[in-house]
């Protein structure tokens, strides 16, 4: 989490994510309660003791209590079995908390895109966008991916009800780019993805694959990339 305090930095409009705050407060309470953790429960309710969480609230203050909370845990969990994990040393676990700021990053980042996207085409070419847009390879991973979900009920879907789900990162900056005159209204220059998203894919997939990212340089390049993101699509979030 240190990592992740640095974004403040960065980004502009803290309100974007604080306004959802609350109800990540709420499911944090529930699961520290349900998890035989009151002594975590307990310091996390003291650090939001007085403290009023609003659209205009401090990132800053909500990733600090975020760290918090995830120290607590770990503390707990060291006397258990994470800092005893075959093969690991605590150097591994730490450098796994670590990766975990990144991950929060890339999760808001990958999904405020597909819902960027979806929300264009949606507008612009009606109900049955995805059919229009789709070429022969999305369609057939967006297939498989829905026989495996048919065929295991026991695992939960990948994720929504749109097909942008189940398609991969460089998927979406194949869609923007084939569909730049509907995008470019809000993007300004098609460069503008081509840059941003080939530099971040190498550093999405290390993520993804629970890979260790050894240069601050390289934890800095996925929060600008985001806080770029944010800037230049932001304005456009009312759509």
């Amino acid at each position: 989490m240190s990592g992740l305090s640095s974004m403040e930095d960065f980004y502009d409009s803290p309100d974007v994510i604080c306004r959802h705050f609350s109800n990540w407060i709420d499911s944090i309470r529930q699961i520290l309660a349900g998890a035989d953790m009151n002594d975590e429960l307990n310091s996390f309710n003291k650090a939001l003791n007085g403290t009023v969480y609003s659209d205009d609230g401090s990132l800053w203050v909500a990733m600090s209590i975020a760290k918090a909370t995830l120290i607590g845990i770990l503390n707990k969990l060291e006397t258990t079995e994470i800092f005893n994990t075959p093969y690991l040393n605590d150097e591994d676990v730490l450098g796994a908390d670590k990766m975990s700021s990144l991950y929060v990053i890339l999760h808001c980042y990958e999904n405020s895109v597909r819902c960027f996207i979806e929300k264009i085409l949606s507008k612009a070419l009606g109900d049955n966008w995805w059919e229009k847009v789709a070429n022969t390879e999305m369609l057939k991973k967006v297939q498989r991916t829905k026989n495996k979900e048919i065929k295991n009920k026991w695992v939960s879907p990948r994720g929504g009800t749109s097909p942008l789900y189940c398609i991969d990162w460089g998927d979406l900056a194949t869609l923007i780019r084939n569909n730049d005159k509907l995008f470019l209204p809000y993007i300004g220059d098609i460069h503008f993805i081509d840059n941003r998203f080939a530099q971040l894919e190498d550093l999405r997939n290390i993520v993804a694959h629970h890979g260790i990212l050894p240069s601050e340089d390289d934890f800095q390049r996925v929060f600008i990339s985001f806080r770029d993101w944010c800037r230049q699509i932001g304005q456009h979030k009312n759509l």
